[in-house]
């Protein structure tokens, strides 16, 4: 991967909201590129990500919530190979929520100093879409990241979008957004079209 300006920066941090091609296809790349970088996710992902390719789960075995995914996810798995991450530098969230500060070191090893101060970002597990999907929340600005829960003009993608009503964000930003975000009262109403 050739460094662009942006890259010259150092990335700290991936912090993986699930496993899915999609979101995490070019986490190769930026491990390669960013040798100190650590890695984020729900202990419940860590099966489909952490380790060789080989001994990975697979996420054909998983039910998805969406049909059209189904049918693409298995051309996918064969047309593109999961990326490996790397055990000593991947971080695991636990339970349904907590402080992302938390996070504890897949194999024996010091917490690092990227991992957020307490308080700064917390996770809430919204499983549905994947067995360990996390929704992200930056407390100081309010920016709740969705993951797959809410997506950029298609709705929701499953009924756990409730759940993100119970956080306190100003604007939630869905996958594939366009940057602009949604505010609470959006989302509300998005909720409640669902359940009519």
């Amino acid at each position: 991967m050739a460094k662009t300006p942006f890259l010259a920066l150092a990335v700290a941090v991936a912090a993986v909201t699930h496993g899915h091609l999609d979101h995490v296809g070019g986490l190769a790349e930026l491990q390669s590129a960013f040798p100190e970088m650590g890695i984020i996710m729900h202990s419940n992902e860590a099966p489909y990500l952490v380790g060789p390719r080989k001994q990975q789960a697979k996420y054909s075995s998983v039910p998805s919530d969406n049909a059209a995914y189904t049918i693409v996810r298995s051309f996918l798995q064969k047309l593109l190979p999961q990326p490996e991450a790397d055990p000593a530098r991947t971080f695991l969230l636990s339970g349904d929520s907590g402080d992302v500060a938390d996070a504890r070191a897949n194999v024996t090893a010091a917490q690092p100093a990227w991992l957020p101060p307490r308080g700064v970002l917390s996770f809430l597990r919204v499983p549905g879409h994947s067995p360990g999907q996390v929704a992200l929340l930056h407390k100081p600005s309010g920016t709740l990241v969705s993951a797959d829960v809410v997506m950029y003009g298609r709705g929701l993608a499953h009924l756990d979008a409730d759940k993100l009503l119970e956080l306190p964000f100003e604007r939630l930003f869905p996958s594939h957004d366009d940057g602009t975000g949604v505010v609470p009262g959006a989302l509300r109403k998005l909720v409640a079209s669902f359940k009519q």
